[in-house]
This record gives C-alpha cells, sequence and structure tokens, in this order.
C-alpha cells in the first residue's frame, strides 16, 4: 500500500493540486517541526566542523593511523592519512542520502497502514528519525576520526553506546507509530459503538 497519492494528481479529484504539492519537498516541509531545524542545524555544525578539524589537522597529522578498531577500542590496523577522507565521504554521502530519502515519502516502509487519519503524525515521526539517524551517524564519524587523528585508542563504551543509540532510535520509533497506531484504531473503535 502505498502511503501516498500516486504519480499525476493528489487523489482522484480532477481539481486536485499537483502530485509533488501533496508529496516530496512540499510534503516534506509541511510537517518539518523546529525540533527538526534544530537536529538538522546541529548536524550540518557537527558535519562542518568535522571537515574543518580534518582540514586544520591535516599537516600535523602523524602516520600511520588506525584505520579500523577492535571490539575492545584498539586499533587492529594502519594505514596513511588518506583514509581519513574516506571516511570524511562516507559520512557526507550517507548524509545526502538520508537527507534525499526525506523527500521521497512514497518509499518509506512504515510498520503500520497508513491512511488520511495517520499520515501527518507518522510523517512527523519518520521525519524525528531520519534527522536524529543523520545527527547520530555524523557526530559518531567525527568522534571515531577525532579519535584516529589524536592517536587515541576508541573508549570501550564507545561501540556499544553508539549501537544503543543508533538501533535503539530507530527501534524507539517503530515502537512510537505502531502504539500510535493502535491507539488511533481503539479510539475509533470506542468512537462507534458511542
Amino acid at each position: 500500500y502505498y502511503p501516498y497519492p500516486s504519480a499525476g494528481t493528489a487523489g482522484n479529484d480532477a481539481t486536485a493540486k499537483p502530485f509533488l504539492a501533496k508529496r516530496g519537498l512540499l510534503m516534506v516541509l509541511t510537517h518539518f517541526k523546529r525540533r527538526h531545524l534544530i537536529l538538522e542545524l546541529l548536524t550540518l555544525v557537527a558535519l562542518i566542523s568535522f571537515a574543518l578539524f580534518l582540514a586544520f589537522q591535516w599537516q600535523t597529522i602523524i602516520e600511520p593511523l588506525p584505520t579500523h578498531f577492535g571490539f575492545d577500542g584498539q586499533p587492529d590496523a594502519w594505514g596513511d592519512k588518506s583514509s581519513l577522507l574516506v571516511s570524511l565521504v562516507i559520512v557526507v554521502v550517507i548524509y545526502i542520502l538520508l537527507l534525499v530519502v526525506e523527500f521521497f515519502p512514497r518509499i518509506w516502509n512504515f510498520p503500520v497502514a497508513v491512511n488520511e487519519q495517520n499520515r501527518e503524525n507518522l510523517t512527523t515521526m519518520a521525519l524525528d528519525m531520519f534527522v536524529l539517524l543523520k545527527l547520530v551517524i555524523v557526530v559518531a564519524f567525527g568522534l571515531i576520526d577525532y579519535w584516529t587523528i589524536t592517536a587515541r585508542a576508541l573508549p570501550i563504551w564507545f561501540l556499544p553506546l553508539f549501537l544503543v543509540i543508533l538501533f535503539g532510535g530507530v527501534g524507539f520509533f517503530v515502537w512510537r507509530m505502531v502504539h500510535y497506531n493502535s491507539q488511533l484504531a481503539k479510539n475509533n473503535s470506542d468512537s462507534k459503538t458511542n
């Protein structure tokens, strides 16, 4: 089931607005809240800080650098400083991909059926999740490169904390969507019996 109107119109009505008025950039921007903007700006600041830190430290970086860390946080592979550029490119690509996906709600998968009643809230929850994922990923990559440049081992708590925040965050938003939908269904059944 596609939660958003198909290409061409915003529904079956011949007078409906063009498709992009209901999905894509305009639809997403209508659901963008102040918290989304704040988190998006924090993510951009983190991404720019990551790139600037790398640029300012480039001449002072001592090689070889750790290029991989084991589960215990200790480096287990070494390489040259170009690996830092690869890391920066990876995080920028992930950020851009998640940003682009935000503007195509038609391809989003929801854990519940989407209808006119729940579409707005589910879209807002999905945007919450996307913005949080971008921030967590950018900060994690930035911290890893910081510890790499400063020749420090990753703290033992870093990987478990990162995984808990990343997957726990996704799990939380899935739970929120399912819980919201079940509450909506319960409220609808209660109103029909009254």
